[in-house]
């Protein structure tokens, strides 16, 4: 009752809040292939606060990997992101699949592909 509203319109501020979440995990440009089986990964993307910039939870810049059995959900970002596909020289048949995966409410895409060359099945 004793404060006086001395702001003009011109002087408004604004809030916008993000919950918690983590950088999520990126599979890099490697020679040897990784087998993630059985994880959830949730709660991910965030890259980096300062400038708002959000990146899949999960990010495979070569895709030559076995991803088995994983559960991708409520993501600030893509659940999944794609650069690149080995289309070449495959030895595993298992690699590049997306075997028996999951990916629901991810506030993007579930997955988003740069390339071809991703094999999905199973119940995704």
């Amino acid at each position: 009752w004793e404060l006086e509203n001395s702001c003009s319109h011109a002087e408004d501020v604004g809030i916008r809040c993000y919950p918690g979440t983590w950088a999520g995990i990126r599979l890099g440009m490697t020679a040897h292939e990784s087998h993630i089986k059985g994880v959830v990964i949730e709660k991910a993307g965030l890259l980096d606060y300062t400038t708002r910039t959000f990146k899949p939870a999960l990010q495979i810049d070569f895709h030559h990997h076995v991803i088995q059995d994983i559960e991708v959900r409520d993501n600030s970002h893509d659940g999944v992101g794609v650069i690149y596909s080995n289309q070449y020289a495959i030895a595993n048949p298992d690699a590049r699949v997306f075997k028996g995966c999951s990916f629901t409410r991810n506030k993007r895409h579930g997955i988003s592909l740069k390339q071809m060359g991703v094999n999905i099945t199973g119940e995704c």
